[in-house]
C-alpha cells in the first residue's frame, strides 16, 4: 500500500500513530498511517516516519474508513424535508461525522415539486463548495407504490411520466437526467419525470424509436 512522496514544503506529511489500523483487508497494530494534504500517502512502520512528518497520537484508538450512508433524512436535530437548504445540510453532515459516517448522501421522501428543486439546487451548491460529506442526493419519491407510501404524504406521490427529453439539450438541469434516462429506459416505454430545475418541461411524448399507444402508464412502482 505504500508509495513513494513527493514533499511539498508547504503541505507536511502528517502521522497518525498509537491506533488499531483497519485497512479493509488487515488489521495492523503497531503501524503509521501518513496524510499528505487530502491523500492517504502510505502504511509504515513508526520508524519509517520522516523526519519532517507531524506526528498525531491517537491514544489507542481504532482508525479505520469512515461509513458512506446513501439514506439520510435528517441529523443534528434537523430534518432535510423541513429546510432543503444548505445550512440544514451543513448540520446533518456534521452530526453523522461524529459517529464515523464521512459520506453521505442527503435524502428527501415525497414532497412538492418547489421542495425537491430547492433540495437539488441545495445539494448542487454543497458539492460545488466541497462541503464536507455531502455525495450527492437521494429523492425517495415521488414516483412510489400509494399503497406503501408509509409517512409518504399521498398527495405528491405521482407515476414517472413517458416524456422523452424534460426540455432541451439547452437545460443544464436536464443534460445529465437525459443521458440516464435513454440508458435506464432504453427497453421501455415510460420514462421518469423531468428533473427539479427544469427550466421548460415539454408536452408528453413517446421514447425515440417506440410508436405511441394508448394503453394507460403501469402502475407506479414499488
Amino acid at each position: 500500500m505504500s508509495h513513494a512522496h513527493s514533499p511539498a514544503a508547504d503541505r507536511p506529511l502528517t502521522a497518525l500513530v498509537n491506533a488499531t489500523l483497519h485497512t479493509g483487508d488487515a488489521v495492523l497494530a503497531g503501524a503509521a498511517l501518513l496524510i499528505d494534504g487530502p491523500a492517504i500517502a502510505a502504511i509504515v512502520a513508526p520508524e519509517a516516519i520522516p523526519r519532517e512528518a507531524e506526528v498525531i497520537d491517537l491514544g489507542g484508538g481504532i482508525l479505520a474508513p469512515g461509513f458512506i450512508d446513501l439514506q439520510v433524512n435528517g441529523g443534528g436535530g434537523a430534518l432535510f424535508n423541513d429546510t432543503p437548504d444548505l445550512p440544514t445540510l451543513r448540520r446533518i453532515a456534521e452530526a453523522h461525522r461524529r459517529f464515523g459516517t464521512t459520506g453521505l448522501l442527503p435524502t428527501l421522501i415525497t414532497d412538492s415539486a418547489e421542495k425537491r428543486a430547492a433540495a437539488v439546487a441545495a445539494v448542487r451548491a454543497a458539492v460545488a463548495e466541497g462541503m464536507p460529506g455531502v455525495l450527492g442526493i437521494h429523492l425517495e419519491g415521488p414516483h412510489i407504490a400509494p399503497a406503501r407510501r408509509g409517512v409518504h404524504d399521498a398527495r405528491f406521490i405521482a407515476p414517472p411520466t413517458p416524456t422523452t427529453s424534460p426540455c432541451s439539450a439547452a437545460c443544464p438541469a436536464c443534460r445529465p437526467w437525459s443521458r440516464w434516462r435513454r440508458r435506464r429506459f432504453r427497453r421501455s416505454r415510460f420514462a421518469g419525470s423531468p428533473p427539479p430545475g427544469c427550466a421548460s418541461p415539454p408536452a408528453t411524448a413517446p421514447l425515440p424509436g417506440r410508436r405511441p399507444r394508448p394503453a394507460s402508464p403501469p402502475a407506479s412502482p414499488g
